[in-house]
């Protein structure tokens, strides 16, 4: 080719981090100890799956629940596909979900499919493509046997 180098065809979306936490610190006044999440510095780059795992109460739930803007830092900062999770929340919540076991968030009475299908309409995916992106989402995850299954 010349020695002439091939630019990547990554676009910018696939180029930044999934998720970014910049030196993020929160603190609850007046609960036991008061630090519920210390300097935590992590980036995930986009299409890595990542798991927050660690002793109880070292800040696994704070620092998802921030990430989904439920709770605000008070220190540092947390980006979502480059969207800051406090400046620009709504931008956060229209990418991301989150469940938490100890928070019902699926509905008991509909199979695991039927509450995937359930939010995915809430999300404003066509309903033409729904079946497709659980089954495939259920294939990634080696959850397919359970799509039948109550939630």
């Amino acid at each position: 080719m010349n020695g002439v180098p091939v630019r990547s065809q990554q676009n910018e979306r696939t180029r930044r981090p999934a998720v970014e936490f910049v030196g993020v610190t929160k603190t609850f006044p007046g609960a036991a100890g008061g630090v519920g999440l210390r300097e935590l510095s992590l980036t995930v780059p986009a299409g890595v799956v990542a798991a927050l795992v660690g002793p109880n109460g070292c800040g696994k739930t704070t620092a998802l629940r921030i990430a989904a803007t439920l709770v605000s830092p008070s220190r540092g900062a947390v980006r979502i596909l480059g969207a800051d999770c406090v400046r620009e929340a709504h931008r956060v919540r229209r990418t991301i979900g989150l469940s938490l076991g100890a928070m019902r968030s699926f509905y008991w009475r509909l199979t695991a499919a039927g509450n995937l299908t359930f939010f995915a309409a809430l999300r404003g995916v066509p309903a033409a493509r729904v079946g497709r992106h659980v089954r495939e989402l259920a294939e990634e995850l080696g959850v397919a046997g359970a799509l039948g299954a109550p939630a």
